[in-house]
């Protein structure tokens, strides 16, 4: 589920947001991407993104998390839920061309951006050209392929 935080633009999906991105080309846009599955309990979130468009042309990803109950390494039920949120900040970059992804690190986030941008200088910051987001994205998708996801 995609969720666009300024309701005065009427935009709802990838190609409303590009749309918006060419006629006003400095437009901050803030985005929320939340991970759901009806079937998970006690709330069908898996985990959240908050990112923001820069006036720039990039994109700052502000806060990323899953349910604490499904990340733990004891009761690990469920993975890929972030990467999945990386994955649709990519395909927002690849909607308006981002020159950039970027956002902060903390001591649990960064082995986990070193391990899925195959980045091992990764610390308290990230920052990801075009070609090495497009790079994650097909990674992703071919690893998604494989194990016969949707």
């Amino acid at each position: 589920t995609i969720y666009f935080f300024y309701p005065e633009t009427g935009s709802r999906s990838l190609e409303e947001i590009a749309a918006k991105v060419v006629h006003q080309p400095d437009a901050e846009l803030a985005i929320l991407l939340v991970a759901r599955a009806d079937w998970h309990q006690p709330a069908p979130q898996l985990g959240v993104c908050l990112c923001r468009r820069t006036w720039s042309n990039g994109i700052c990803v502000d806060f990323l998390t899953v349910d604490p109950r499904d990340a733990s390494p004891r009761r690990r039920r469920i993975g890929g839920v972030g990467r999945g949120l990386l994955f649709l900040v990519t395909e927002v970059a690849e909607a308006i061309r981002a020159k950039t992804i970027g956002g902060e690190a903390t001591p649990l986030s960064a082995p986990a951006y070193r391990h899925m941008f195959g980045d091992p200088q990764i610390e308290d910051f990230f920052r990801l050209s075009r070609r090495a987001y497009r790079r994650f994205r097909a990674t992703v998708r071919a690893k998604w392929l494989e194990s016969a996801l949707p």
